[in-house]
């Protein structure tokens, strides 16, 4: 009999947690009675009260059909795992996804503590991810790859044109991605006589005026600009019309979206935090601001300018970036994987 899986997670938006698991979602119902179950079913400011009225209606959904295996992702889904866990203690294998490598805030660490002591196992989307959430919980833990199938990219050749040379990001526009640090980039690469683009794709969770001011600072108003949210089905080819993807987070866990741009031959700029510095190298698959000291910039420029004065560089390193995931598993075959070996284990 095909047990069933339900995937918890707070909401369908852009952001790699959510990109990973509509990807697989096909995939994954020809092994499982899988379901990706959405507390809110659009990403939106909701008050308290609708707030509760997403949990317990997803509490309600889960109670009168309990899964054998339940996988809560981020904090809020926490709030619907663990009564669930409580109420059906032996029935249900619940499974905790970690995403971070941090604490978004004093509710995200209460609930991810509690959630990786009280879950049976913990999913982890990094070396690193894993590491951090082994000094909390001796529960037993897997890393789940977090690279999109394969099959879906290809390579092209590509020629940078001078003319414009163009940048990109897709990801929450949220303070500890540091888009700040990006804007001094593009004005910096401006600064040396090219002609840039720097266009952002993805929802807003900060004070949008704070990122206008620093653009109208720099002087780049007429060369960044925030597109909105884009579809995750749409990004592989949205990706293919640029040249660089620049990324300068202060803190992250996998970076999904830098791994999906270096499988479509994007030259990643990027800051190495989280798992990027153990799947990327300087100058060989892609472009690492080590400081965000004015030197540690200027470096970061040089580096940049000789990517785009030198094809056979940048051609270099793209065929490098592209190749780094050629031969590993992808989420969709690690997580069918995993399940399947935690299931055996019940028998």
């Amino acid at each position: 009999m095909t047990k069933r899986v339900v995937h918890i997670l707070p909401t369908c938006k852009i952001g790699g947690v959510e990109i990973a698991a509509i990807s697989s979602e096909t995939y994954l119902k020809k092994y499982f009675d899988f379901k990706l179950l959405y507390i809110f079913e659009h990403d939106s400011k909701f008050s308290f009260f609708f707030k509760g009225l997403g949990l317990i209606r997803t509490l309600i959904k889960l109670f009168q059909n309990p899964p054998e295996i339940v996988i809560s992702s981020l904090w809020l889904s926490s709030i619907v795992a663990i009564p669930l866990k409580f109420f059906y203690r032996r029935e249900i294998v619940w499974i905790h996804f970690i995403h971070n490598t941090f604490y978004f805030h004093l509710i995200d660490r209460f609930l991810n503590k509690i959630s990786v002591k009280k879950c049976d196992y913990i999913f982890a989307d990094s070396l690193s991810s894993k590491m951090f959430v082994e000094d909390i919980s001796k529960k037993p833990s897997f890393v789940i790859s977090y690279l999109l199938s394969n099959g879906g990219f290809t390579k092209t050749a590509k020629s940078l044109s001078l003319e414009e040379v163009s940048f990109i990001y897709i990801g929450r526009i949220a303070k500890q991605k540091n888009l700040e640090l990006a804007f001094r980039v593009i004005s910096g690469v401006k600064q040396e006589g090219y002609s840039v683009s720097f266009d952002i794709f993805g929802p807003i969770e900060m004070n949008l005026e704070e990122l206008q001011r620093k653009i109208n600072e720099l002087d780049i108003h007429n060369n960044v600009s925030f597109k909105g949210i884009v579809s995750p089905n749409e990004i592989n080819d949205l990706m293919k019309n640029y040249d660089f993807y620049l990324q300068t987070s202060a803190v992250e866990g996998m970076a999904m979206s830098v791994v999906q741009a270096m499988q479509n031959g994007l030259v990643c700029l990027v800051t190495p935090c989280g798992e990027i510095a153990n799947y990327s190298q300087d100058m060989i698959s892609a472009i690492h601001l080590h400081q965000g000291t004015e030197n540690g910039i200027l470096d970061f420029i040089a580096k940049i300018k000789l990517a785009i004065g030198d094809p056979v560089l940048y051609d270099k390193l793209s065929q490098s970036a592209f190749q780094s995931f050629s031969d590993k598993l992808s989420y969709q075959e690690s997580m069918r994987n995993t399940i399947e070996s935690i299931l055996n284990q019940k028998k």
